[in-house]
């Protein structure tokens, strides 16, 4: 939580990928930190300068010792049609309360939600079949003319705006989160996760549409 602020100024201000996997189970060990106290560590008659490269070492070693975690998953599942994957980010000086209500008095259509579907690209998906005499079967499962597959991927809620027009682009299904920014004139930190244009390519440049619309959103969000 107290990390979150960093995390968004190297992710939407310095364009840098940077993740954290939340392990409450690492709370466990701060028990020993007690301990850690009550012992009286060995002292050695070195000289400062060799002192000091040890410190460093130690503390190179404890950096990738904190850091180490599990590497980033990539997913099988590719961006739904016509999404363009903008994730740009800002701050806002209203709060979400006020936020929500600057949609509704501008009258347009938002919902909540928590729930995303994907639809999965990766070719080598199967599923297991019991046969008669209680042995496993692999089935591949593949997408038909009248069927699909598709991922369902839970996450914290975030907000959607059902369509919005800029410069005479309609945008739908814009999707967005509000968080806390830890600026007390500026308390609201919002980042536009993604949208969806008809006839887009999904891959489209986002950096066309980075000047174009951001600004635009600024508007809406924060002035």
């Amino acid at each position: 939580m107290w990390s979150q602020p960093l995390l968004n100024y190297f992710h939407h201000t310095l364009h840098i990928t940077v993740s954290r996997t939340i392990d409450s189970s690492d709370l466990f060990a701060l028990p020993v930190l007690f301990i850690v106290y009550f012992i009286k560590p060995p002292e050695y008659d070195l000289k400062n300068f060799y002192t000091n490269i040890l410190h460093k070492l130690v503390a190179i070693g404890c950096l990738f010792a904190f850091c180490n975690t599990t590497a980033i998953r990539h997913s099988f599942y590719s961006l739904r049609p016509n999404e363009v994957h903008f994730q740009i980010g800002f701050t806002s000086v209203y709060t979400e309360k006020q936020i929500i209500q600057k949609i509704k008095d501008a009258g347009l259509t938002w919902y909540k939600d928590s729930v995303r579907f994907y639809p999965i690209d990766d070719p080598h998906i199967y599923y297991q079949v019991k046969s008669t005499h209680d042995s496993t079967v692999w089935v591949q499962a593949a997408n038909r003319n009248d069927s699909a597959l598709f991922f369902r991927k839970e996450s914290s809620p975030f907000y959607i705006l059902s369509f919005y027009v800029i410069d005479g682009d309609t945008l739908k299904n814009i999707e967005f989160t509000i968080s806390d920014s830890g600026k007390k004139k500026k308390p609201s930190y919002i980042t536009i996760e993604s949208f969806r244009i008809p006839n887009l390519e999904p891959y489209e440049s986002r950096n066309k549409a980075y000047k174009k619309y951001k600004k635009h959103f600024q508007k809406l969000f924060s002035e």
